[in-house]
């Protein structure tokens, strides 16, 4: 099984032109904080995976700004 390597998402983002180069690193943030909390393939992910970390991130009091943009 291949592990998750949040460099392969940044250079995803970075060959996908629609994101600007400014806000990349804000994507990458994310992706590192899911990964730490997912722990698994990425391959496997379900809705109600993402839907507990976006939960944890408002337990943890992130503001609604940083949940939409996790």
């Amino acid at each position: 099984m291949k592990k998750n390597n949040p460099n392969d998402f940044k250079e995803f983002l970075i060959n996908d032109k629609n994101i600007p180069n400014k806000n990349i690193i804000f994507y990458q943030v994310w992706v590192n904080k899911f990964l730490s909390f997912y722990q698994k393939n990425l391959k496997t992910v379900k809705y109600d995976n993402i839907k507990a970390f976006l939960d944890k991130l408002e337990s943890d009091g992130k503001e609604d700004r940083q949940i939409r943009q996790a």
